[in-house]
């Protein structure tokens, strides 16, 4: 995401790309990652001089989608908007052993639950492909929508759904990419599902969209 982070800066927004496992300092598996580890950066973040009245957003694609939506659950005092691409709905599995991706306080966040997204104060954007390959993106997104609608959520959320778009419905358009990739952590061949023409359909729409989302903050 160091490029997303650098094109969003150049929009005039202080920008946090953020590692966590397999990076230098970092821990070499995902597995019980502290969400406080994210939180530090918010704060960090919000005390920047060019972050309009301290308020911080967070941006996750696929697996980054879940610490995007529980930092801003559990600490949502520091989090102000979430932006999520493929999303999931849930607290996945570590990878790539198993146990726990996530804890808080010290104590796992169990694979399978729920993200408490009714939790959040403030609006989320949500974005996802209709033939994701990867996983159900597009029934998170319902999963999501439901569970705030439910709950009453009492800020805005809009859900963008993409026909023929797969898991690489994101991020910023005009960049070259196709529907098969070689897996960064496994090595493996993984298909992403959906078409190139839908693909950078999907980037440019949502793109815009993610801006006219930040700009309203």
């Amino acid at each position: 995401m160091a490029a997303d982070a650098a094109l969003l800066a150049s929009h005039g927004y202080p920008t946090l790309a953020l590692a966590y496992f397999r990076y230098p300092g970092r821990p070499n598996q995902l597995q019980d990652i502290p969400l406080e580890y994210f939180a530090t950066a918010a704060r960090r973040l919000a005390t920047e001089s060019g972050v309009r009245r301290g308020r911080v957003a967070t941006l996750g694609y696929s697996r980054g989608t879940e610490p995007a939506m529980l930092v801003g659950a559990y600490f949502p005092e520091l989090i102000d908007g979430v932006v999520v691409y493929a999303p999931t709905s849930r607290a996945e599995t570590g990878f790539p052993n198993g146990g726990a991706a996530w804890t808080r306080a010290g104590k796992p966040i169990a694979a399978g639950s729920p993200i408490p997204v009714e939790r959040l104060d403030g609006p989320i954007l949500l974005l996802a492909g209709d033939d994701d390959k990867v996983w159900p993106s597009a029934r998170s997104v319902q999963e999501v929508t439901d569970r705030l609608d439910a709950h009453r959520f009492g800020h805005p959320r809009q859900a963008l759904v993409y026909p023929q778009a797969g898991h690489g419905v994101g991020t910023f358009p005009f960049q070259p990419a196709g529907t098969t990739v070689i897996h960064p952590v496994s090595g493996g061949l993984i298909a992403l599902g959906g078409t190139r023409p839908a693909n950078a359909a999907a980037r440019r729409d949502g793109w815009s969209k993610v801006l006219e989302f930040l700009e309203q903050l």
